[in-house]
């Protein structure tokens, strides 16, 4: 070890995890470990999550990426309870911006599909015209078509 000490490992800067320095190492490693286990699940998850907050906030400074890396760890647990149909769905358009981002979707989606049951039946061929229209956007847009159309009348 030299004069360098045993404490003299430093962590990568963000910049050389921006310049795609240290993903591609990281994401082989993944690719590489045994099955894992849910431990080691967990693990991968708040990995992920770190690397993807450190990316996204790091030039904002350590604060930021801490604050990042609850929210998503904490978010990321709250949807072990929600309807796996509104999680994957949510993901799918948001993982990119992280697991809060997927559970504000989710959350959004939920509360429009409990709105669209309680409305008056009379208005069922409206709630399917416009999931036709949506597409798979989500209930949370359809439920803005809805309300667009009723408040329109």
């Amino acid at each position: 070890m030299g004069d360098r000490g045993r404490h003299s490992m430093q962590w990568p800067s963000v910049r050389a995890i921006r310049a795609g320095r240290i993903l591609p190492v990281l994401f082989a490693a993944a690719l590489l470990s045994p099955i894992a286990s849910f431990a080691d699940e967990a693990q991968e998850l708040k990995a992920s999550i770190v690397v993807r907050c450190i990316y996204h906030a790091g030039e904002f400074g350590n604060q930021l990426v801490d604050i990042c890396v609850r929210d998503d760890l904490a978010a990321a647990q709250a949807l072990r309870k929600y309807p796996a149909a509104i999680v994957d769905h949510c993901a799918g358009r948001m993982q990119d911006d992280g697991w809060a981002r997927v559970k504000m979707c989710a959350d959004e989606d939920m509360a429009a599909e409990e709105a669209l049951a309680g409305l008056d039946p009379q208005h069922g061929s409206l709630v399917a015209e416009c999931r036709a229209r949506t597409g798979r956007s989500g209930s949370a847009k359809v439920r803005a078509c809805v309300d667009a159309a009723l408040n329109k009348n």
